[in-house]
């Protein structure tokens, strides 16, 4: 706890950021059966820390208090549920989105609009739907396989079919994390790109360690905490437009080199990483899902979506 506070009164987001989840990595050793000398957090504890590490100029003695009891509790209790108020303030009028995105389950009820779609793939919540205007429209109820919600997406959903919460994407070269204190878009970039090489090298372990009773614990606490970590990940990403160029930049760092090469690139971003992972089925098909939900709300940003269109 001295450690990370220390840290935070440095307001190193970096260096935080690196020191929880090395931590929370040699939390996944330990569960194996490695002795380690130093300090383990488990993912609950590290996801707290990760929050104070972006919003920390804004946090109070209250929200330091939280990081020392959050520290504090066992670490058999996983579940993260922390508030992300000190977050949104922190990022201002960055925190608002201009495309819906929500990401839907097998089965679940949305709606087609021919009036209002440009490709026949394309649907809406019913959230969107009816805070929109589709008196007159060629509409139908559907359940969907999958995807995502098109609201405010232009490629995807005629303007005029847009709810009136969803203003539309932002374009290429409108740059919506310039709404965003820079010294909260610097900590932001920083963590969120130490959590996706975290999250990258959490999952290209898997089975690498045989199958042994250590083994096979080992690979079920990386898969827990890869899952944990993504779904991190979307929790900030949801947060805005601006929170997410932020995060979709440092996931797509230096991808059109990635592009271009046929072998591997000498610095694959992180979204290259993943993909590799995923298109040789390395990965169980829970994790799997979890991360196509990821793409699923990354890709509402138009900047993010080129490069996955490339990669």
């Amino acid at each position: 706890i001295s450690r990370l506070n220390e840290q935070v009164k440095q307001a190193d987001a970096r260096a935080l950021a690196q020191y929880a989840l090395s931590c929370m990595l040699d939390s996944v050793r330990t569960s194996a059966g490695t002795k380690r000398n130093g300090p383990t957090l488990s993912v609950r504890q590290t996801l707290h820390v990760l929050s104070v590490a972006i919003s920390m100029k804004c946090c109070s003695s209250k929200t330091m208090s939280k990081l020392e009891t959050t520290l504090a509790l066992p670490h058999d209790l996983e579940e993260y549920t922390d508030d992300m108020e000190a977050f949104q303030e922190a990022c201002g009028d960055a925190a608002k989105s201009g495309v819906c995105g929500v990401v839907w389950k097998k089965d679940e009820l949305a709606y087609k609009c021919k009036t209002c779609e440009k490709d026949p793939t394309c649907a809406i919540c019913v959230a969107c739907f009816r805070h929109g205007n589709h008196k007159g429209h060629d509409y139908a109820m559907i359940r969907t396989g999958g995807g995502c919600c098109d609201c405010g997406d232009g490629q995807a959903w005629r303007k005029e079919g847009f709810c009136s919460r969803h203003g539309g994407a932002y374009s290429e070269n409108d740059n919506p994390a310039d709404l965003m204190d820079p010294d909260v878009r610097s900590r932001l970039a920083s963590v969120s790109g130490t959590v996706g090489m975290a999250l990258w090298e959490l999952m290209d372990k898997l089975g690498a360690h045989g199958s042994s009773e250590q083994g096979v614990s080992m690979n079920a606490k990386r898969i827990i905490n890869a899952r944990r970590l993504i779904r991190w990940i979307k929790r900030i990403v949801n947060v805005g437009d601006g929170v997410r160029r932020v995060v979709g930049l440092e996931m797509i760092a230096n991808w059109e080199s990635n592009a271009a090469s046929r072998v591997k690139p000498a610095n694959p971003c992180v979204l290259w990483r993943l993909l590799q992972l995923d298109g040789y089925l390395r990965l169980p098909n829970a994790l799997s899902h979890e991360l196509h939900a990821l793409y699923y709300t990354l890709i509402t940003d138009l900047v993010f979506k080129r490069a996955f269109l490339h990669l």
